[in-house]
């Protein structure tokens, strides 16, 4: 009767999870706060930010989850520059009508299942002044790929003013200020996003069965489009 009794709980126990729950966060915490808030968080759920401007960097997202912010576009995560505001490892993530203002996504190691849509990335500085660069380049892309990404789609995206600072010709020509940068892309659409005032709009590096497509790049100082190595089936 007690063995029966136990299972009927985790029987509800895990039907009850298996429902996937929103959990909301607001401008007015704290980073640790939102980072705890996602760490407790499961599978499935939807990460909700508020209306309001977040300033922080750096925010590690677990994954099997949505994050979405407000659809009129007032969910801002800001920081001054140097940083990765949003930082992701692993395979499902969905981040949806969200602005990067000062920094963009980074995508390490081997992501895949991830969804990309409806934000914008915007005003990522190359530099913290006029004559020096931050020491670490990938802070300065809004979308950053770093080792490979399968089934991935980046998509409906603007990316603007990702070139606040041009130190020199051949300093903006090599480093940083682009949109969508990544190697080892399989599987993967890059479709309807617009690029206006950066270095390049998408460069990436080895591929296949990659669709680019209905993508608008304005404004650039180096190349719309950069594909580079082996890379089949675009």
């Amino acid at each position: 009767m007690n063995v029966l009794f136990f299972l009927l709980v985790v029987l509800f126990a895990f039907t009850n999870r298996a429902q996937a729950s929103t959990i909301t966060v607001v401008p007015s915490e704290a980073k640790a706060q939102i980072q705890a808030s996602i760490n407790n968080s499961h599978a499935g759920d939807t990460i909700y930010f508020q209306a309001g401007t977040y300033t922080l960097c750096g925010l590690r997202l677990a994954a099997g989850r949505t994050y979405v912010g407000a659809t009129n576009g007032q969910t801002v995560i800001h920081w001054t520059g140097g940083c990765s505001l949003m930082v992701f490892y692993g395979s499902g993530l969905t981040v949806q009508h969200i602005t990067f203002d000062g920094g963009g996504l980074y995508l390490g190691g081997a992501v895949s299942n991830v969804h990309v849509e409806y934000n914008t990335f915007q005003n990522i500085p190359f530099g913290p002044n006029a004559q020096t660069e931050y020491g670490n380049w990938t802070t300065t892309i809004g979308v950053f790929m770093d080792t490979s990404a399968t089934n991935t789609d980046i998509s409906y995206n603007s990316f603007r003013n990702l070139s606040t600072q041009i130190l020199s010709r051949y300093v903006d020509e090599n480093l940083g200020v682009t949109g969508i940068f990544g190697y080892n892309l399989s599987n993967t659409t890059i479709n309807y996003n617009t690029f206006d005032t950066l270095n390049e709009g998408i460069h990436f590096f080895s591929g296949q069965n990659v669709q680019i497509d209905h993508n608008t790049i304005t404004n650039f100082d180096r190349i719309g489009m950069e594909i580079q190595d082996n890379t089949r089936n675009l």
